[in-house]
């Protein structure tokens, strides 16, 4: 094996130089990818979309002319694309390992005389990160992702949040699996009725509790745990929580496999015939209902199905289609058509730069530095349905 001879060629990117780099970090992450979303590439100030809401009466024919009665109803939302950076600086051995590290993991290890260009690496593999932290700020919004993925000061709040908080968004009750709280202790143990509709790795998301417990520096009351059964009536939130008074009250919902079901079919029945057969019309869930849903059907009524490998999923003859940046115990049901992704990959904001300390200061580091800017919403609230454990 060659040994390894390391360059790193700075460089920077602006404009339309920038353009493949803006579209790679910003419209080639999954949704993106799969067109869950439907991109409008080059919003440059605020986006207006408009909707058109009327209804028709089918009238007595007549001579005269006879206007229907109402007025057509306008609605708008906005995209307003939001600026922001990315600043990682990188100590050149620091570096080098990374580089290391990804080529043994992609089992291709570099045996070869020419140099390794680690500004290209770099460029790669910082993009790749950020095409997972855009998917997180589309879908669940800037004060639902960690402070260290997101500290800019612009609002940004997140396709689910809007849905959430639009009064026209059809909310669909999440208490299909519900157990009722009587107690959490500081250790993070449940006390329910009854765990037999409980799973080892069920995502569980606590609603309405009393007392001020807290974890990660936030009420329990609307966080999701991965829990653990004890016994029959108790399970672990898997961390110790802190505040003072403990909970006696409250709920655990979740969606399992034992309840999966259930809540697709409660989901089915409300969606109106209409939108039902839509072709556009898609249903959007987090991995953890995903996984439930394949281990529902792995049942010795559908055991061949376990074994075929992976596949697309549906219900009923709608698509699921998996959302890795979603909301736990959450599900969407929506037209891809009516969800939309402003981005402006021409503007003269969006830049790259690729700095090399070692030429400028001394310092043995490499600076990496992207902007970009992007924004999310819906246009007819009223076309989607929402699933969601704070609900109901």
């Amino acid at each position: 094996m060659a040994t390894e001879t390391f360059i790193f060629s700075p460089n920077t990117f602006a404009g339309e130089l920038a353009k493949g780099y803006m579209a790679a970090a910003l419209v080639e992450g999954d949704s993106v990818q799969r067109k869950l979303l439907t991109v409008i590439p080059n919003v440059k100030k605020r986006k207006i979309l408009r909707g058109v809401d009327d209804s028709v009466e089918f009238q007595e024919p007549s001579c005269a002319f006879v206007g229907q009665s109402g007025s057509i109803t306008l609605d708008e939302t906005y995209l307003d694309p939001v600026k922001y950076e990315v600043m990682k600086e990188f100590c050149w051995a620091d570096l080098i390992s990374t580089w290391e590290s990804e080529s043994m993991t992609a089992g291709s290890l570099h045996d070869s005389d020419q140099p390794v260009e680690l500004a290209t690496f770099l460029r790669n593999y910082m993009l790749k990160k950020i095409k997972f932290a855009n998917e997180q700020l589309y879908w669940i919004g800037k004060a639902n992702v960690s402070a260290a993925t997101v500290s800019f000061s612009s609002a940004y709040a997140g396709l689910l949040p809007k849905m959430i908080s639009n009064g026209s968004t059809f909310k669909v009750s999440g208490n299909n699996g519900q157990l009722a709280i009587t107690g959490i202790t500081n250790a993070g143990v449940v006390t329910v009725a009854s765990t037999a509709t409980l799973n080892n790795g069920d995502k569980v998301t606590l609603i309405n509790t009393d007392g001020n417990q807290q974890y990660a520096g936030a009420s329990i009351s609307g966080q999701t745990f991965t829990i653990t059964v004890i016994n029959a009536t108790t399970f672990s939130l898997g961390v110790a929580l802190t505040g003072g008074a403990a909970a006696t009250t409250g709920w655990a919902r979740f969606i399992n496999r034992n309840n999966v079901t259930a809540v697709l079919a409660s989901i089915y029945a409300q969606i109106s015939e209409a939108l039902r057969d839509d072709p556009d019309l898609v249903w959007y869930i987090p991995t953890h209902v995903r996984d439930a849903y394949k281990l529902s059907q792995s049942t010795s009524t559908n055991i061949v199905g376990a074994f075929l490998g992976d596949r697309e999923l549906d219900f009923l003859g709608a698509k699921l289609e998996t959302v890795k940046a979603f909301s736990a115990n959450t599900i969407v049901v929506a037209k891809k058509t009516n969800l939309f992704l402003a981005v402006y990959l021409l503007s003269d904001e969006n830049e790259i730069n690729e700095v090399d300390l070692r030429k400028t200061t001394g310092d043995k580091k490499v600076r990496w530095n992207m902007v970009m800017k992007s924004d999310v919403n819906a246009k007819y609230f009223a076309e989607i349905l929402m699933y969601t454990p704070t609900y109901g």
